[in-house]
């Protein structure tokens, strides 16, 4: 009463799918290439040489970085502005509003 099972992917049975072919040996389809040989053509060549712009105008001299005295009266100016002060008061307030609410926050929850 014994019945045969049969894969039902391939309507084979067991027994056909256990038979293996052996092979004459596994090292005859060795696909290793040999790495002593460098291949002479480059796979990744550019496809045209890069050209060089030639510039006409001749190299003019670096201009001379300001000052110190110079950066500090543009940062005077700046800030003498009153539409530059009240961004920054603003800012100000807000930051500390948010640092007071963290800290009260912490203290809570201790």
């Amino acid at each position: 009463m014994a019945v045969e099972k049969k894969n039902k992917f391939r309507n084979t049975s067991d027994a056909d799918v256990a038979v293996v072919e052996k092979e004459e040996s596994p090292f005859k389809n060795n696909d290793i290439e040999d790495y002593t040989q460098k291949n002479p053509e480059r796979k990744n060549k550019p496809k045209a040489p890069p050209a060089k712009p030639v510039d006409p105008t001749p190299v003019l001299a670096k201009p001379t970085k300001p000052s110190l005295n110079d950066r500090l009266a543009q940062f005077m100016s700046l800030y003498r502005n009153e539409r530059t002060q009240k961004i920054i008061g603003l800012l100000l307030i807000l930051f500390s509003a948010y640092l007071s609410i963290a800290f009260v926050s912490y203290f809570t929850s201790w």
